[in-house]
């Protein structure tokens, strides 16, 4: 219904965390190689295109999970 979700297993991020993760080249505390531009490109392209990214990060019952959400206008 206009939505699209990607999670992730991750650990639980503070609001404040997952704030950052929507800036340029910022990244989590990953050792893998990249830049950390990848949320910024996808947040930019997505409000050219009147959609939004909601990024949650949420506690499960195995550990948590971090998702992001497109959501698309009708």
């Amino acid at each position: 219904a206009g939505r699209i979700i990607v999670s992730n297993r991750a650990r639980l991020f503070e609001a404040s965390e997952i704030e950052q993760f929507r800036k340029r080249f910022i990244r989590g505390s990953s050792t893998s190689p990249g830049s950390g531009l990848g949320l910024s490109i996808v947040d930019r392209l997505l409000a050219q295109i009147g959609a939004t990214l909601e990024l949650q990060s949420k506690p499960r019952a195995d550990g948590a999970v971090f998702e992001a959400i497109v959501s698309f206008q009708p």
